[in-house]
């Protein structure tokens, strides 16, 4: 009745605003493990416990950690001999031309391939030549769905006293580089071929003992995603490097203790060369409690050899070593517990000990280099003590067509059915970042009960109240980020508590708030 009332007012005085009560929708939803955890990284076990089992990469090698193509600049300058005064040039006539072999600077290095995942040709030219010259310039083994590498640039007129220059720069990616040369025996070399040339469009000249062409041509930031050759015999000791670690990120603080755990920490060699590993130490930390902890197990600080992979035309087969970490033999529980969202390891590599067994047929791919895996076997089995979980919460809250919220409250009424308790907290924060308000929850949400084992036997009843004030509803219209934080207890704090398949969660949403009807 009162929107009939307010629609059919048409006169533009201020409009008047009402303040009502009213109930929000009810919105019920049952939760099992399933839903709180991907079932992806989930197993359930013949007596319906739950095992968690988790695969992540920890370690990835970089390709120019091995193989490294420098940045190589060549320079030639053309002249005619002191004993010949000037020759008489023509347009489109040749002046100069140079066919030779170049190389890059790659160590005891010895790469017949490469194919460049980015690369640039950075070409100078410098003319004192008193008409424009065009240069030709060719990587002849170099090509790009086998168009060979050629390039033109024209440089105009000049003199001594103000000569003409040019810069250009040529984009290399995705070209392959025969790196054999042009005699098709030699390593990190490629064959070029430049002519110079009076330009089809300059007038009849003359060329003198005393101009010069000036050629400079420069590889720079040279990437491959692929070499092959022979990577050398030598010991690499790799820069200590950091990868994310996933499995822990929406825990910010507590404490686990987890029953039982098995890792397996796999080293994959990508590479097609064989290689002898020591790890010197492989160190797990928290950003947010700064907290680290490294491995202890008889593999850090032991070499072992890996095998090379194997190239099935692209389909890269990796040597494998595998190694077994669980409470007996190391301290992978204690790491574990840490919550570590980041591992850095430091390790060295011998290349190729036996030498070049291949017969420079070594081979590495820029994104399957050589790895370290740790896959976590982890049964649901633990005790916790203000675990606290945090998430983001996206919120669209928007006015209505004729209203808004003013403030109000919201309930959850919670049949529990894990044996697991704990209390809930949100957070509000602006578009920077910054915590702007909180609310705490009225009530907690008390663990099932469980009989002496620590098994479910009944489910426990609770509802949580939300009161939300006018400036903490306007900040949700406002749009600010708020965060949903859950700190829960197992509910024995002695013996590990197993979590089945068949536990749930019952939740029943429901509110009652102010609506305002019309703006003052």
């Amino acid at each position: 009745m009162l929107l009939v009332l307010l629609t059919g007012c048409r006169k533009e005085f201020t409009r008047p605003s009402w303040e009502v009560d009213m109930a929000g929708p009810v919105i019920h939803s049952s939760l099992g493990i399933g839903d709180l955890i991907p079932d992806s990284l989930l197993q359930v076990n013949p007596d319906s416990s739950v095992t968690l089992v988790f695969d992540e990469t920890i370690y990835r090698l970089a390709l120019d950690s091995i193989v490294n193509l420098p940045d190589t600049t060549m320079g030639d300058t053309f002249k005619l001999p002191t004993f010949v005064p000037s020759v008489n040039v023509t347009p489109n006539q040749v002046i100069f031309s140079q066919t030779e072999e170049q190389h890059f600077g790659a160590g005891d290095v010895e790469l017949t391939d490469a194919i460049l995942r980015r690369g640039e040709l950075i070409v100078h030219l410098h003319s004192t030549i008193d008409e424009p010259v065009q240069i030709d310039y060719k990587i002849t083994t170099a090509d790009l769905n086998g168009l060979v590498f050629s390039a033109t640039v024209e440089i105009p007129a000049g003199s001594v006293a103000n000569p003409a220059m040019v810069d250009t720069v040529f984009d290399l990616s995705n070209y392959h580089m025969n790196l054999r040369g042009s005699s098709g025996t030699s390593y990190n070399a490629f064959g070029t071929n430049l002519i110079v040339r009076l330009s089809p469009n300059a007038s009849n000249t003359q060329v003198h003992n005393y101009d010069e062409i000036r050629v400079l041509t420069s590889f720079s930031d040279l990437s491959p995603k692929y070499v092959k050759g022979y990577f050398g015999s030598r010991v690499e000791n790799i820069p200590s490097e950091s990868a994310s670690f996933s499995l822990f990120e929406k825990i910010t603080g507590g404490n686990l203790d987890i029953d039982q755990v098995n890792v397996s920490m796999v080293l994959r060699n990508y590479i097609g060369a064989d290689a002898r590993i020591t790890l010197n130490q492989i160190e797990a930390s928290n950003s947010i409690s700064a907290a680290s902890l490294d491995l202890t197990n008889t593999i850090i600080g032991t070499a072992v050899n890996i095998n090379r992979a194997i190239d099935n035309w692209g389909n890269v087969s990796p040597g494998l070593y595998t190694i077994q970490l669980n409470e007996g033999n190391s301290n992978i529980d204690q790491i574990l517990e840490l919550f570590p969202d980041l591992f850095n390891v430091d390790m060295s590599m011998e290349i190729n000990p036996l030498g070049n067994v291949s017969a420079h047929n070594d081979f590495m791919y820029d994104d399957r280099t050589f790895e370290a895996d740790l896959n976590i076997t982890m049964p649901l089995s633990f005790i916790a003590n203000g675990l606290s979980l945090a998430d983001t919460i996206d919120i669209d809250l928007q006015e209505g067509e004729n209203g808004r919220l003013t403030q109000g409250s919201f309930f959850v009424d919670v049949s529990n059915g894990f044996p697991l308790g704990g209390t809930i907290q949100l957070y509000f924060f602006d578009a920077g970042g910054n915590l702007t308000d909180s609310i705490v929850a009225l009530g907690t949400i008390p663990s099932a009960q469980v009989n002496a084992s620590q098994i479910v036997t009944n489910s426990s009843s609770s509802t949580l109240r939300f009161d939300i004030n006018e400036n903490q509803m306007n900040r949700l219209y406002a749009g600010d980020r708020m965060v949903l934080k859950v700190m829960f207890n197992t509910s024995s704090l002695t013996q590990h508590v197993t979590i089945y398949d068949h536990y749930r969660i019952d939740l029943r949403v429901w509110g009652d708030f102010s609506y305002l009807i019309g703006h003052p």
